[in-house]
């Protein structure tokens, strides 16, 4: 009974919210003392409340949160195939870190364009970089998006796919059809998995939680652990993997998740917008935790800033009071295979 009446306040305060998230303007970062705060939420009743705010969200919400000091999670639309956009610019970091062992200046320049500025053009050159040709070869880029998604179905990720690079259109992926493997070479239209939203680009999709793997074991490989290291102990270390961190640390994209955080917060992120979909998923080392969270909002239609930047951000700054406010002691992590 207590648990449904702190639900039910939960869905008021956020009734007011709905009403008003369409004009509000980007927020400065907030601090977690903010009065803008959803009540003491803990660790255990994220899930429930972003499924609470989803109620009054006219769209669809993925989240996904993993504690990395424990084995506590929390989701909701964790499932849900959503176009994966800019944030499939992490697993091309991981693609072409795994692939090339080393990276010349100009090569370094354009990884991190590719991840700070989220620059297409640099994305594309690295696909066709980590496929072996040069950073200007187009059929080289598309040949790394086939071994890309080819590599991430090897690893585990059976709804993460990127089947042409980026700006190319679904011709030039219409073109090359024959030539894709058949482990890549699925119809959107034959369903990744439970429900989908109508995606503005089915050649690229993902779900919250898988690209929230891609993260997940950047960061094993930084501690010198994790499958990572398996499938490519000779060009991954974990020196190496700590550097694709530290370029994920530097995404100049202040106005989703690190909106919601107190300034100065480290968070190792990349975040995508569309005209329909906004997300940003990442790791956020604040005050001693150390957590992943990945968040999609989609809404049919053209989605304005003013309106998913201020929930994206609200969902964060929510996460990291919980942390203040949660006293169970974590479990303590498994032990690595």
């Amino acid at each position: 009974m207590v648990r449904l009446l702190r639900i039910l306040s939960w869905f008021l305060v956020l009734v007011s919210f709905s009403g008003v998230s369409r004009s509000l303007a980007t927020p400065e970062p907030l601090s977690l003392s903010s009065e803008q705060s959803d009540g003491h939420i803990t660790l255990d009743e994220l899930g429930a409340y972003v499924a609470t705010l989803d109620m009054v969200w006219d769209g669809t919400i993925g989240f996904y949160w993993r504690d990395l000091n424990s084995t506590r999670t929390a989701s909701y639309h964790a499932d849900v195939i959503f176009p994966a956009a800019s944030v499939m610019k992490v697993a091309i970091l991981l693609y072409v870190y795994a692939h090339v062992p080393e990276f010349d200046d100009t090569e370094y320049d354009l990884l991190y364009q590719m991840v700070v500025y989220s620059n297409n053009w640099s994305a594309n050159a690295m696909l066709a970089l980590g496929a072996g040709g040069g950073v200007d070869d187009g059929y080289s880029a598309q040949l790394g998006a086939e071994e890309m998604t080819t590599m991430l179905h090897t690893l585990g990720l059976s709804d993460t796919v990127q089947l042409y690079p980026y700006d190319a259109g679904q011709d030039g992926y219409q073109m090359r059809l024959s030539m894709i493997t058949p482990a890549v070479r699925r119809d959107p239209a034959d369903g990744y998995a439970t429900e989908s939203v109508p995606v503005t680009d089915p050649w690229m999709q993902t779900t919250a939680e898988e690209i929230s793997q891609v993260f997940l074991w950047i960061d094993e490989c930084r501690n010198g652990t994790g499958r990572l290291l398996q499938h490519f102990p000779e060009t991954l270390s974990a020196k190496r993997c700590q550097e694709m961190l530290d370029i994920l640390a530097q995404s100049s994209d202040a106005t989703r998740l690190v909106a919601g955080l107190p300034p100065g917060t480290r968070v190792e992120h990349k975040g995508a917008w569309l005209d329909d979909m906004q997300a940003d998923v990442g790791i956020i080392r604040l005050d001693g935790h150390e957590y992943l969270v990945a968040i999609y909002a989609y809404r049919e239609g053209y989605l304005l800033d003013d309106a998913v930047r201020p929930l994206i951000a609200r969902i964060s700054q929510t996460i990291a009071q919980a942390y203040q406010f949660d006293s169970r002691p974590s479990p303590p992590a498994p032990l690595p295979r």
